[in-house]
């Protein structure tokens, strides 16, 4: 890299990516982009059993610019979808970075992957794109939190508020079918099919047990947050 090496880019892009974001409740940098980062790595751990080669480094700079510009309006900026504007962030920074074209042309396009209809066609594209949505196989708890801050952060956006939890997790599982319908593919190193079934069953589990809950009435869930009051829409209290 001819302005930055290497061992100095991640620093520099932790550093500039968290400038490229704001404090949305879901969609934010110290809980969703690090997130992502770190179910990256989790689930790099289960591929590596199966000898699928994964370059890191194109992983986790993507991430961390994935969602930049989020908050901003993307269609009266001329992009066509907000992973478009991040990908043109993204391609900004690096460019203006010395980054090498191939490098930024996998960030791109990785971070384009994460479009809910796209088709990753790289071992890295496809591990942002489930990273993207990692937390639905992880704990479950902290799913449903991302979940309801993630139904809070579309009214900001001046989406309608569905009226209960029943009815906002019954259309987020359907959306999420779209990354974890079924085992991500990826490729080991004689190019043989390896599915990422660990993770894939978790993800089912915990959008089983989201549906088993969601029946509840939503106070039910206040023995599990401990920030229910406040984290939960006063609308779907009432309802």
């Amino acid at each position: 890299m001819s302005e930055i090496n290497q061992s100095e880019l991640l620093p520099y892009m932790h550093t500039l990516a968290a400038k490229f974001h704001s404090d949305l409740p879901y969609h934010n940098f110290p809980r969703h982009v690090l997130g992502a980062i770190t179910d990256a790595y989790r689930l790099k751990e289960e591929l590596e059993q199966k000898n699928v080669v994964i370059d890191m480094l194109v992983v986790e700079v993507s991430l961390l610019f994935h969602d930049a510009g989020y908050h901003l309006n993307h269609a009266k900026m001329g992009f066509e979808s907000k992973e478009a504007l991040s990908a043109h962030i993204a391609e900004r920074v690096l460019s203006h970075y010395g980054v090498p074209r191939d490098f930024i042309d996998k960030v791109v396009a990785c971070i384009l992957a994460t479009i809910h209809e796209a088709t990753p066609n790289s071992n890295e594209e496809n591990l942002v794109r489930i990273a993207d949505v990692g937390n639905v196989s992880g704990d479950f708890w902290t799913f449903v939190q991302n979940g309801i801050n993630f139904a809070k952060e579309g009214v900001l956006f001046g989406e309608t508020l569905p009226e209960t939890h029943s009815a906002f997790w019954e259309g987020a599982s359907a959306y999420l079918q779209y990354y974890v319908g079924k085992p991500a593919t990826f490729y080991d190193i004689n190019g043989n099919p390896q599915l990422l079934e660990t993770s894939y069953q978790q993800a089912q589990k915990n959008l089983e047990r989201i549906a088993r809950l969601s029946r509840l009435p939503v106070r039910s869930l206040a023995r599990f947050l401990p920030n229910f009051e406040e984290l939960v829409p006063s609308q779907w209290l009432d309802n």
